[in-house]
C-alpha cells in the first residue's frame, strides 16, 4: 500500500485486492466464520466512515500489517440499519467475483459492534480509497511538483474502459440484469495493479464499482412494483427514467461520473444556465425551482474558455480549470454517447465492450506516450524558467557591481540608505 493511501471517509468504504506477505496467509476462510477466531487474528484500526445505514472499519492482521481488511455493519441498532446490511451483503453475493466490482470475502454473524452482535460483510482494504480521494491526492502530487492537476486523458480512459466491463457483468452477466442505481465517484474504488511499485501515482490503476446496496433486478420481480431511480441527484438520469429504473441510468451515470473525474466539475448544470433555460434570468423564484436542475452533458474537448461561455462552468468550478487542457476528440466520441436523451438510443455496456474498449486499448499507448511527451515539454519549459531566473540574477549582479565601481570611482560609498557621497 502505498505511504500516502488514504483511508476514505464516505460511504464508499475503500475495498479492492490486497497483497498479502507471502510467510502469513492472512485470508484463510475460517478467519472469517466466526467472530471469535477473526478477532484473534485481527486488530481494530480505525472507523473509516460509512453512509446513513452503515460504519466501516479496517482491520489489519496482527502478523501481516499489510493485510487489511473493511468490515461494514450496521451504523445503529434500528430496523432500517439492520435491513440494509442484509441486503448489502445478499446484493454481493448475487455480484460475485469480477476484476471491477467489489467481491465480498465472507459475511458474519455475531460479529461484535457497538456493543451488538450484528452481521457484517467483510472485503478487503484498497490502496487509494474512491475516485474522490484518488483524485485529490493526484492534485496534490502535481501542485507540490508545480505540474498541470488535471486527470492525465489514460486515467480517463482507464475509468471509461473499467467501469463499463463492471457495468456489463451487472447488466448482462448474472443470468439476469441487475441496476446499480446510484454509480458515482463515491462508490468507484481505486487500488494499485498487482505489482506496481512506482514513486509516482500508478495513472492506469484498477477501477471497481462499489456499494450494492440499491442494487436491482431488471424487469422487478414477479409481484414486485417498477423500482424508482435510487440514486444520487447530482448524477441522476433525466426525470423522465425516474421512475423505472432501467440499466440505461447506470450509462447515464457513468457519463456523469467521467464529467466530474475529468473536468473536476459538479455535472449538474448552473444556477445562471438553469435559469437561462426556464426563461427566470432576472427573475425571482420559489427555493424549489433549484429542483429542476439537471446533469447534463459538457464536453471533453473543449477549452476552459468554451466551457465558461457555452457550457455554464462557472464559480469555483471555472477556477478549478484555469490549467484544463483539452481532452481528444476520440475520448469525447464515446463519452458522449453515454449522455444520448433518449433511453433506447443510449450506448449499452454491451456496446461499450464490444466497440469501446478494443479502440481504448488501442488508444491508451498512443495516451501513454502523449502524457510523457508533455511531462517532458513541462519540464523543459520549467529548465528554460529557471535558466532564465539564473542568467536575470547574474546579469542584474553584473549591473549592480558595475555601477558601484562607478560610484566608488566618484566619491560614492555604501550605507544602509544605499549608496551615498562620502561627505555628505
Amino acid at each position: 500500500m502505498p505511504s500516502n493511501a488514504i483511508i476514505p471517509s464516505s460511504a464508499s468504504y475503500a475495498i479492492s485486492d490486497v497483497n498479502a506477505v507471502e510467510e502469513v496467509d492472512a485470508f484463510k476462510p475460517e478467519y472469517f466464520e466466526k467472530y471469535s477466531t477473526f478477532s484473534e487474528q485481527y486488530v481494530k484500526v480505525k472507523d473509516v466512515g460509512g453512509g446513513t445505514d452503515g460504519l466501516v472499519t479496517v482491520y489489519k492482521h496482527k502478523r501481516n500489517a499489510k493485510a487489511l481488511v473493511a468490515v461494514k455493519t450496521p451504523r445503529h441498532w434500528t430496523d432500517f440499519c439492520i435491513k440494509a446490511i442484509t441486503n448489502e451483503v445478499q446484493n454481493l453475493e448475487i455480484v460475485g467475483n469480477h476484476d471491477h466490482c467489489l467481491s465480498m470475502l465472507a459475511s458474519m454473524q455475531g460479529f461484535e459492534s457497538n456493543g451488538n452482535l450484528v452481521q457484517a460483510a467483510i472485503v478487503s482494504f484498497c490502496d487509494w480509497g474512491d475516485v474522490n480521494h484518488y483524485q485529490g491526492s493526484y492534485i496534490t502530487q502535481q501542485e507540490k511538483a508545480g505540474k498541470p492537476t488535471g486527470m492525465p486523458e489514460v486515467t480517463v480512459l482507464k475509468l471509461l474502459r473499467d467501469l463499463s466491463l463492471g457495468l456489463d457483468h451487472l447488466h448482462n452477466g448474472l443470468g439476469i440484469s441487475y441496476v446499480h442505481g446510484d454509480l458515482k465517484t463515491d462508490n468507484i474504488l481505486v487500488s494499485d495493479p498487482v505489482g506496481y511499485s512506482g514513486e509516482s501515482m500508478c495513472l492506469e490503476p484498477v477501477f471497481k464499482i462499489a456499494d450494492f446496496a440499491r442494487l436491482k433486478p431488471y424487469p422487478a420481480r414477479e409481484g414486485e412494483r417498477p423500482h424508482h431511480f435510487p440514486g444520487t441527484r447530482t448524477f441522476a438520469p433525466p426525470k423522465a427514467e425516474n421512475y423505472v429504473l432501467r440499466p440505461p441510468a447506470d450509462i447515464w451515470c457513468l457519463g456523469a461520473t467521467i464529467q466530474q473525474f475529468a473536468l473536476n466539475v459538479c455535472p449538474l448544470e448552473s444556477i445562471p444556465y438553469l435559469e437561462k433555460r426556464m426563461g427566470m434570468v432576472g427573475r425571482d423564484h420559489h427555493p424549489q425551482f433549484l429542483e429542476e436542475q439537471r446533469v447534463m452533458y459538457r464536453p471533453l474537448h473543449e477549452s476552459a474558455e468554451v466551457l465558461r461561455q457555452s457550457w455554464g462552468v462557472q464559480g469555483k468550478d471555472f477556477k478549478r480549470l484555469e490549467r484544463h487542457k483539452s481532452y481528444s476528440r476520440f475520448l469525447n466520441v464515446w463519452y458522449k454517447q453515454l449522455f444520448e436523451t433518449r433511453q433506447e438510443q443510449r450506448i449499452t455496456a454491451v456496446q461499450l465492450v464490444k466497440f469501446a474498449i478494443p479502440m481504448i486499448d488501442m488508444q491508451m499507448p498512443i495516451a501513454r506516450r502523449l502524457a510523457l511527451a508533455e511531462d517532458c515539454f513541462e519540464k523543459a519549459a520549467r529548465l528554460r524558467a529557471q535558466d532564465a531566473a539564473r542568467r536575470d540574477g547574474q546579469d542584474n549582479f553584473t549591473i549592480q557591481s558595475k555601477l558601484r565601481s562607478v560610484a566608488y570611482g566618484c566619491g560614492y560609498t555604501d550605507s544602509p540608505d544605499g549608496i551615498v557621497a562620502i561627505n555628505a
